[in-house]
């Protein structure tokens, strides 16, 4: 289903927190290279990094804001994604 949206063009945001950094970095880049070849933008995407020398690679990877679950966990990396996007983010469910 995320990679239909993709390609219709329905991913305003994207957060990327599976369970393993390499995931996260695939999915930032097939993300990337997805909406590139579409002529889209990729919109806001946000991942989570389980150290600090995995953040600069996921910038890399076209990720607006890396978060790292050293420093913060789960309600903190919420928090990150709503002020960033303030009143653009959306209940409708996209």
């Amino acid at each position: 289903d995320f990679w239909a949206r993709v390609g219709q063009g329905g991913v305003r945001v994207a957060l990327l927190a599976m369970r393993h950094y390499e995931e996260n970095l695939n999915v930032a880049q097939r993300l990337q290279e997805k909406t590139r070849e579409l002529g889209r933008s990729p919109g806001d995407v946000f991942a989570v990094a389980d150290y600090p020398e995995q953040v600069q690679s996921l910038k890399d990877a076209g990720v607006n804001t890396v978060w790292e679950f050293d420093t913060e966990a789960g309600m903190g990396f919420a928090k990150e994604v709503i002020t960033q996007l303030g009143d653009n983010l959306s209940t409708d469910g996209h």
